[in-house]
């Protein structure tokens, strides 16, 4: 595994690793309780995020849907609001 980012975010980095990796280090953020913002590393070394409404009941199960139908956000703003990101490329 590599290691970038100011997070010392772990990336795969041989075929076999690339293999049975699977991106289960999500970060979110809520904006406020019906706004939510998540990011996702994604196994090339990029990552994204995406935002959206949410109902903001239960925030531990709203995350998903927000990486499934949000709106990707720009970088200048995912960066703000996930700093650990800082030196890994953004996905588009």
């Amino acid at each position: 595994m590599k290691t970038i980012g100011k997070g010392q975010l772990e990336w795969p980095e041989t075929e076999d690793e690339k293999r049975r990796w699977v991106s289960t280090d999500f970060h979110r953020t809520v904006t406020s309780s019906r706004v939510m913002a998540v990011a996702n590393q994604r196994i090339e070394g990029t990552w994204c995020a995406y935002i959206d409404s949410v109902p903001g009941i239960h925030h531990d199960k709203e995350w998903f849907e927000v990486l499934r139908t949000g709106d990707k956000m720009g970088e200048k703003l995912a960066l703000f609001l996930f700093p650990m990101f800082e030196g890994v490329p953004y996905a588009w």
